[in-house]
């Protein structure tokens, strides 16, 4: 099996020491790429420790955080040279632009994602290779993966959780958002493309014109109120406000907008006439989406938004209504 070595805990006295005689670059982003393509055996990244005074420690003993590093893969995949930022931040951008690229299913490597989460770590005095390295001023080295497996366990760590835990937690966080993302492909009825980016972009398409659509109903639904409520003020000034007109018994209107249909019942407010709706619309099997009642005077007003199906119209729903509350 091929060893994954880093520069960061894993070396020996002769690693400083050019093979050849080259001059050595002197800036550390280029040292560093200096140092991985100079040994003879393949290792996938180089990071630098920067040691700083720890302002938290009493005696401000020195930590080692993140100071640069470097990415070049593993053996077995394809080759490639990159920075953290391009590695943060490039394959990022190709994985939103490129369909295949930025599937649903696309994912780091597990060397990938070790590297990239070492820019969040930081190693006290004595702590880890690198801390105990630093601390004694001597070199370590590590090599293959029996000592990973040797590892002290995750309970024993007092509380301190090891690069390889933070691996798994970001694979598990990024299974959970494919999930969502498989979900919300299934409630979007018409997606343009198969990448995040395109569904994203399709969800949110999708959700405004749901937004219009209910703002639209509920436009109609409160000028068709204010209509009803004009129209019987105004027959009840006419009576002289001694009642109801005797004529009226029930009357009925329907509009067909769509899927839906808005149904407009004025009748005496005697007899229970919501219940006398709600039933005949039950008989019907057709599901109520929205109904408010009022009372005006001796006037029962019912407003009722109702699911149809596309073949139904206006007038065939208003006959149906108008034999059942009779």
């Amino acid at each position: 099996m091929e060893e994954t070595q880093s520069p960061s805990s894993d070396y020996s006295p002769s690693l400083l020491t050019p093979t050849t005689t080259t001059v050595i670059p002197s800036d550390l982003q280029h040292r560093l790429q200096y140092l991985l393509n100079s040994r003879p055996e393949w290792w996938s990244y180089a990071i630098f420790w920067r040691a700083s005074p720890d302002s938290s420690s009493p005696n401000r003993s020195p930590v080692l955080s993140w100071g640069d590093g470097h990415f070049r893969g593993a053996k077995s995949i394809k080759p490639h040279s990159t920075t953290t930022t391009n590695l943060l931040f490039g394959d990022l951008d190709d994985e939103l632009d490129d369909p295949s690229e930025g599937s649903i299913d696309g994912s780091f490597t597990d060397v990938e994602w070790f590297y990239m989460v070492s820019l969040t770590r930081s190693f006290a005095h004595m702590d880890g290779s690198p801390g105990n390295a630093f601390a004694s001023r001597s070199m370590a080295q590590q090599s293959g993966r029996a000592k990973a497996r040797r590892g002290r366990k995750p309970g024993n760590n007092n509380g301190k959780a090891t690069p390889i835990n933070h691996v798994e937690a970001e694979r598990q966080r990024r299974e959970k958002l494919n999930h969502w993302f498989y979900a919300l492909r299934a409630a979007v009825p018409n997606v343009s493309r198969m990448d995040k980016a395109s569904l994203l972009s399709d969800a949110i398409t999708y959700i405004n014109q749901l937004k219009s659509r209910v703002e639209e109903l509920e436009g109609d639904e409160r000028r068709e109120a204010k209509r009803v409520k004009r129209e019987a003020e105004e027959r009840a000034s006419v009576n002289g406000g001694g009642g109801v007109d005797e004529e009226v018994e029930v009357e009925v209107e329907v509009r067909v907008m769509g899927g839906d249909a808005m149904v407009h019942v004025q009748s005496r407010n005697a007899g229970h006439p919501p219940a006398k709706l709600m039933g005949a619309l039950r008989d019907m099997e057709l599901h109520v989406q929205h109904a408010s009642v009022s009372s005006v005077k001796e006037l029962m007003l019912q407003d009722v938004v109702v699911r149809v199906p596309n073949n139904v119209d206006g007038n065939s729903l208003r006959a149906a209504l108008l034999k059942r509350l009779y």
